[in-house]
């Protein structure tokens, strides 16, 4: 990363920010051991800048996936990266997430 606070991509931490927060409100899929395919979107997200490893820049995000009745649980944490190189790259296809109770 170059003085001026630059990432991959030529953005600046508050680009690359500012790109993945975008996706607050877009449909999300979510698949369930078993088959289940519920289908959602991204009610909110906190994103945090991780770190840079071989020239590839790692943002932390933590979700709030919404999902209308009929199922069971409406609300779900997920907890994720994304990879910032020559693209923005979601990198969490086996993401932590978990029943939000509130």
């Amino acid at each position: 990363m170059s003085k001026q606070g630059k990432v991959s991509l030529n953005l600046t931490k508050k680009e690359a920010r500012a790109r993945i927060m975008s996706k607050i409100g877009n449909a999300c899929n979510f698949k369930y051991p078993g088959g289940s395919h519920p289908q959602g979107h991204l009610r909110d997200r906190v994103a945090l800048y991780s770190s840079n490893y071989d020239g590839v820049d790692y943002w932390d995000v933590v979700d709030l996936l919404e999902f209308p009745p009929p199922e069971r649980h409406r609300y779900w944490m997920r907890i994720s990266y994304y990879r910032v190189t020559e693209r923005l790259q979601w990198a969490g296809q086996f993401s932590i997430t978990e029943l939000s109770t509130s």
